[in-house]
């Protein structure tokens, strides 16, 4: 079971290199930083309870501010975005939550 997590580590490193063949590299970044809110429910549910995160208003308006700021950017460049770059992205972003939640675990 422990090669389990270097093979997501591989993925996450392949689908980034695929994804940044599509988008730019401050799109992928922008994705990137959604990662707590996929990341904050799935620890909540899958973690023991002294290892869940400890949530409160202020996490809760930063994770929306950020979604806010992604839609903003996303907007901006929406002409010229690649389906497949956002595809590989969104992939990348499963797997690094996946990766991490297994690690913590």
């Amino acid at each position: 079971s422990w090669m389990f997590v270097p093979l997501l580590f591989a993925g996450m490193l392949c689908s980034s290199f695929y994804a940044y063949a599509y988008i730019s590299l401050s799109l992928l970044t922008v994705v990137r930083n959604l990662t707590p809110l996929v990341a904050l429910p799935i620890e909540t549910l899958v973690m023991p309870p002294e290892r869940r995160p400890a949530v409160n208003a202020s996490i809760i308006l930063s994770i929306f501010i950020m979604l806010a700021g992604a839609i903003i950017y996303g907007d901006g460049i929406l002409p010229t975005l690649s389906l497949i770059g956002l595809a590989f992205a969104f992939l990348n972003l499963s797997l690094a939550v996946t990766d991490r939640v297994l690690q913590r675990r």
